[in-house]
C-alpha cells in the first residue's frame, strides 16, 4: 500500500503592492516621449506653417499638437504592455474596493 503525502501549494498568495505594475512605468515613460515629440514636432508645425497664423491660433496649435501628442504616447505605450504575470487585482473584504496584488509565495 503505497501512503499519500501532501503536495505543497504552488498558487501564489497575492498580497496587497504599492508598487507600480509594468502598464504604469510604460504610461509614464510613453509621457515623456510623446512630451519631447510633440514638443518638436508642434515647433516645426508653427515654424513652418506656410500661413502666418495670428499669435493667439499659434498657442492653440501648438497646445493641441502638444496635448494630444503626449495622449495618444501614453495610451498607445500603457496599452500595448504586457501585463505583468506576477500581478492580479482582487476585491478587498472590508471596504469592497477592487485591489493591484502581487504573487507571492507562501
Amino acid at each position: 500500500m503505497v501512503a499519500l503525502q501532501a503536495l505543497p501549494d504552488l498558487a501564489p498568495t497575492p498580497s496587497p503592492t504599492h508598487s507600480p505594475t509594468p502598464k504604469v512605468v510604460a504610461a509614464t515613460g510613453g509621457s515623456a516621449v510623446g512630451a519631447a515629440l510633440s514638443t518638436v514636432v508642434s515647433w516645426a508645425v508653427v515654424q513652418y506653417c506656410p500661413i502666418t497664423l495670428p499669435d493667439n491660433v499659434a498657442q492653440a496649435v501648438t497646445f493641441l499638437i502638444i496635448t494630444g501628442l503626449t495622449a495618444a504616447f501614453t495610451f498607445a505605450s500603457g496599452y500595448l504592455t504586457r501585463p505583468s504575470r506576477y500581478h492580479t487585482i482582487a476585491v478587498d473584504p472590508v471596504s469592497g474596493r477592487a485591489r493591484i496584488c502581487q504573487a507571492r509565495r507562501s
